[in-house]
């Protein structure tokens, strides 16, 4: 499949490049010139009728264009061939970089997942870590308010004794 814009030719309207109607205005003006060199030849040389020579001219000129046209199909048909092959080597390769795109997105998901893994394990060591130094805390805070209850106890019991003692010494 050519697609490459050459030196020297030009893409009309049709998509077809110029040189290629070129050729085949070539083609067509080399086939008339056949078929009437061999109508003069047969008119001029072998002595039959114009008529006669017209004819038969007009019959070569129609089987080389049946030719021309038989032999155009035919290359067209080995090129879309090749065009048919290339799309096809074209999809296999599309076929191959998206499976190895699906494949590296896998390994990508897989590694992604290893990451959440070892960070959620790394959270929870360190979250650990800390609710054990909470735990230790909130022990040794009731002890100390256990500890604070227990003294001001102790203190309000020595001040009402105080007290009942100044009273009674007042009295």
């Amino acid at each position: 499949m050519e697609s490459a814009h050459r030196l020297g030719e030009s893409f009309p309207v049709g998509g077809e490049p110029l040189m290629f109607r070129v050729g085949a205005i070539f083609v067509v003006v080399c086939m008339v010139l056949i078929a009437a060199s061999a109508g003069a030849v047969l008119y001029l040389l072998v002595g039959l009728r114009a008529q006669e020579s017209m004819i038969i001219a007009i019959s070569i000129l129609t089987g080389l264009a049946i030719y021309n046209a038989t032999s155009t199909r035919q290359r067209d048909r080995a090129n879309l061939g090749a065009q048919i092959a290339d799309l096809s080597r074209g999809t296999a390769d599309l076929a191959r970089q998206v499976a190895e795109v699906g494949r590296r997105a896998a390994a990508l998901e897989e590694q992604g997942d290893k990451i959440v893994a070892a960070a959620d394990a790394q959270a929870r060591s360190a979250t650990e870590a800390v609710t054990t130094e909470l735990g230790e805390l909130s022990t040794l805070v009731r002890q100390l308010a256990e500890t604070v209850a227990v003294h001001e106890l102790k203190f309000g019991t020595i001040q009402n004794q105080m007290h009942a003692r100044l009273d009674v010494q007042t009295r």
